[in-house]
């Protein structure tokens, strides 16, 4: 090769590496199609393929582009290192299920969906029996790719008869005789007690003729999923102990079919494996799990799924026994995302995803707290223990969507004892917005229902200032006593008490204070104090 050649190569797979395709297309348009041709099938120095490069990279659009426009053979192995494990050669579909990056499956699903409209399964099973590899890395790879084409919802027929095709060839692998395999019997993984529920009685297929049972249901069951996700949970457990995304999103999406067909009867199904995401992430530590994207994109889609079966449950009321296993797992997940959200750093970056959690959170809550009468003793303890761990974070950001802000802007739709209960959780009434406004200003500003009088009053007898202005110097009292003119104002008791509330000496001296600009940050007054006089004035 000579040496421009080389100089092209190396800039080719430098900007496939980088998942530039518009640069990509700069360079090759320099070139006739047959040396394009040839450079796209070409591997580097380190055996990769473009495709493996591109998958290792999680360049979505240059996988597509490298397809589409360049034609470069999807099923071409090549050498792929996934952590500390060296794969000598291995089709695309290993890499993108190996690779930690593909948490959304958008490469996985767009290979197998290509592979089969063109019939390409049977190549990709060829090239990893002809392959220079370990027989147990080709028995791996196998149940791998065979769980992937399983589980794929596109073109699902034909992918399922790959995937069993796959699985075939692995059996025969392991019973094999040869002198460069011999038998490798298959040992099932032993299951949490949360995964027996989840997969019920099904243990993984360990022969032949389990496996053309499940070939026989592969219409309306849901067999071969758990299968597949059986052999996932196997391999991707002695691969590497943390979690893996193609395990946690098949999980996620077996739960979301599950739901979507069953229309509610299986809730407490959907639950477990609900509960089963979040318990494999007990396993990760929570300073390597903030680290990444994933995690957090993972646990609002576990709670959205819990969400969904909270509507469920209000279309198709379950049992009590089962209402009672419902609520106590989504009381424990509630406390599992709340801390999980506190240990994320403070980081401007993160504000609008860790609101997005509080949010989901938050909803969960509020369905909790519509049923919380119907709690035996032992469960609204837990109840008011979660809340504790959600106002705690919530108290910790000190942001926008201050818990009480939340509740007192939309009254109308959350039960009035669930302001009682985040109070009781240590809620801050005094906590302020970007504009001042305490939960007191919601209610004045805000609120239309008519349950804020009673809500107001709640506020002042845990602690609310009414005297505490926002940055325009509105008070509460201020609010509230215009609004005293209203027919509302007139007529109930609780707030012609409210209004005419006599505030105590210590507001009286903040006022004073600040109108007379009285120096007190001296570091002479306690921090306490110091704050209970800077919350009586205007904020800057």
């Amino acid at each position: 090769m000579e040496l421009h050649e080389i100089n092209d190569t190396e800039a080719f797979f430098k900007l496939v590496s980088i998942g530039s395709v518009t640069e990509l297309k700069k360079l090759l348009s320099k070139f006739e199609q047959e040396v394009v041709e040839k450079i796209s099938k070409s591997c580097n120095i380190d055996g990769e393929t473009p495709l493996l490069l591109a998958i290792k990279g999680n360049h979505k659009k240059m996988v597509k582009f490298l397809l589409q426009n360049l034609n470069v053979p999807i099923a071409q192995t090549g050498r792929f290192v996934w952590r500390e494990l060296v794969y000598g050669a291995v089709p695309p579909l290993l890499a993108a299920i190996l690779s930690d990056q593909t948490s959304d499956l958008c490469i996985i699903d767009f290979l197998i969906t290509k592979e089969v409209r063109i019939f390409t399964s049977s190549v990709n099973v060829d090239s990893v029996l002809s392959s220079p590899i370990p027989c147990s890395q080709k028995i791996e790879i196998l149940e791998l790719m065979g769980a992937a084409y399983i589980l794929i919802q596109q073109g699902k027929q034909r992918a399922c008869q790959f995937g069993l095709q796959c699985w075939t060839e692995a059996i025969a692998l392991r019973q094999s005789t040869g002198d460069d395999c011999g038998p490798m019997p298959k040992f099932p993984f032993n299951l949490s007690d949360r995964a027996q529920n989840v997969f019920g009685n099904t243990v993984e297929f360990t022969t032949l003729e389990k496996l053309h049972e499940i070939g026989a249901q592969l219409n309306g069951n849901d067999l071969p999923e758990i299968q597949a996700l059986l052999v996932i949970q196997r391999i991707m457990s002695q691969i590497h102990p943390d979690p893996h995304p193609f395990l946690i999103q098949n999980f996620l999406h077996f739960g979301e079919d599950i739901r979507f067909r069953s229309q509610g009867q299986y809730l407490v199904r959907v639950v477990n494996i609900s509960m089963l995401i979040l318990e494999l992430f007990e396993v990760r530590l929570w300073e390597e799990a903030i680290s990444f994207e994933w995690p957090f994109r993972v646990i609002i889609d576990t709670l959205s799924l819990m969400e969904g079966c909270i509507s469920d449950m209000r279309q198709n009321p379950p049992s009590n026994s089962e209402q009672e296993f419902l609520v106590c797992n989504f009381i424990i997940a509630v406390s599992y995302a709340s801390a999980y959200a506190a240990k994320l750093p403070q980081e401007s970056g993160l504000d609008t995803k860790i609101d997005i959690m509080a949010s989901s959170i938050y909803r969960i809550v509020i369905s909790l707290a519509n049923i919380e009468l119907e709690f035996n003793l032992h469960t609204r303890t837990n109840f008011k223990k979660c809340l504790v761990d959600y106002v705690r974070f919530m108290n910790r950001r000190n942001s926008v969507s201050n818990i009480l802000h939340m509740a007192c802007s939309c009254l109308n739709k959350i039960p009035i004892q669930l302001i009682q209960l985040f109070l009781e959780a240590g809620a801050n009434p005094n906590a302020t917005d970007e504009l001042g406004h305490t939960a007191l200003h919601i209610l004045a500003f805000y609120s239309f229902s008519r349950n804020r009088i009673s809500v107001a009053y709640m506020l002042f007898e845990a602690g609310a200032h009414l005297d505490q202005p926002n940055t325009n110097g509105e008070t509460p009292l201020e609010l509230f006593r215009r609004m005293q003119r209203t027919q509302e104002g007139r007529t109930d008791p609780i707030w012609h008490s409210l209004v005419n509330t006599v505030l105590p000496l210590t507001c009286y001296c903040a006022q004073v204070i600040h109108k007379y600009q009285v120096p007190f940050k001296t570091r002479q007054l306690p921090t306490s104090l110091e704050s209970f006089i800077q919350s009586h004035g205007v904020k800057d």
